[in-house]
């Protein structure tokens, strides 16, 4: 049962790719998904005793917390200075993982508090709408004048004579 969020996320996480790469748009493949991930977080507590409709939202928010890894992480290449792009990309990722590390622990904490599941729930869900606020908050660059998602090759002194 754990596995099916992660299978339905694994499909979002390259279609929701994909479709960025094609059109450019990092931003956009970003935050819808943050801001449905966080409904769907809050929708899933509120389903309550009704397991498939608990289980089925919990799906959507695992594929919708998932799917915007790609677009994200090439926005952030996109954004740093060109000679550091490989150092932001580590820099968010150690963040991540350090804010995964921490925030078992807070959600662990608040479901020990009078908020218990319903407030667990909530932190979650306030986290991917306020991640999903963030992102729309970013300024995008416009893309170059190359169709996205393709390399730009430079002609070369072999292929200019």
């Amino acid at each position: 049962m754990t596995a099916v969020p992660y299978a339905f996320a694994v499909v979002a996480m390259l279609l929701n790719s994909r479709l960025s790469d094609r059109s450019g748009r990092r931003k956009a493949a970003v935050w819808p998904w943050l801001a449905a991930g966080g409904l769907a977080l809050f929708g899933s507590y509120a389903a309550g005793s009704h397991f498939p409709v608990a289980l089925a939202l919990l799906v959507v928010a695992g594929l919708c917390l998932y799917a915007p890894y790609g677009p994200y992480f090439a926005l952030v290449s996109t954004l740093a200075p060109a000679g550091v792009s490989g150092a932001a990309v580590a820099l968010v990722n150690s963040f991540g993982a350090l804010g995964s590390f921490a925030g078992t622990y807070l959600v662990g904490w608040v479901r020990g508090t009078s908020l218990g599941d319903a407030g667990a729930f909530a932190f979650m869900a306030a986290g991917a709408l306020v991640s999903a606020a963030l992102m729309l908050a970013v300024h995008e660059p416009r893309p170059s004048g190359s169709r996205p998602g393709t390399v730009n090759r430079q002609p070369t002194a072999a292929t200019t004579t």
